[in-house]
């Protein structure tokens, strides 16, 4: 359970921190990278199921880390 928590939340922590030192005083665009961040965060949580048999299939991990990624890239890029 603590290993699929940290798997979920640990992209979110690291998005935050360098979204952070890169604009310390933020704007819109962090909330669209802390959202991809998150579901990046769910596809590792999905490979964390793994070992509970929950696993919900190799789509939903490719589109999480796609769709995901695509939303962080967006948000750096914006900052």
């Amino acid at each position: 359970m603590t290993l699929g928590i940290l798997a979920l939340l640990s992209p979110v922590v690291i998005y935050c921190i360098y979204a952070f030192s890169i604009n310390p005083d933020g704007n819109g665009w962090l909330v669209l990278g802390w959202v991809g961040a998150f579901i990046v965060g769910i596809g590792l949580f999905n490979f964390v199921a793994i070992i509970i048999k929950q696993y919900l299939g190799h789509m939903v991990s490719i589109l999480s880390f796609l769709i995901g990624g695509i939303m962080v890239a967006i948000s750096l890029h914006m900052l």
